[in-house]
C-alpha cells in the first residue's frame, strides 16, 4: 500500500515537472515572440524616421533652389542685372 501510494506520488510529481517545464517553454515561446514584435517596430520606427529626415532635406534643398532661383529673375527682371549674360549653353555641354 505505501509502495503503491510512493509510485503514485512519484508519478504525479513526474506529470507535474513535465507540464511545468512544457508551460516555461510556452511562456518563454510567447515572451520571444513578444520581443521580435517590439524589435520590427522599432526597426519600422528608425526606418520611417530615416525616411521623413531625407524627405525632409529633399523638401528643404527644393525650396532653398526655388528661392534662389527667385531672386535671380527678380535681379534680372527689376534691377537689370543679368547675371549670366557672359554664360552660354555652349559653356555647359
Amino acid at each position: 500500500m505505501v509502495g503503491r501510494g510512493v509510485a503514485f506520488y512519484e508519478a504525479k510529481k513526474k506529470e507535474f515537472s513535465s507540464q511545468l517545464a512544457h508551460e516555461e517553454m510556452q511562456v518563454e515561446r510567447r515572451s520571444l515572440i513578444r520581443r521580435m514584435g517590439q524589435i520590427g517596430q522599432m526597426i519600422v520606427g528608425v526606418g520611417s524616421m530615416a525616411l521623413i529626415t531625407i524627405l525632409m532635406v529633399l523638401v528643404v534643398s527644393a525650396v532653398v533652389g526655388l528661392l534662389l532661383l527667385l531672386v535671380l529673375y527678380l535681379l534680372k527682371s527689376f534691377l537689370g542685372i543679368d547675371m549670366f549674360k557672359d554664360s552660354h549653353l555652349s559653356d555647359w555641354f
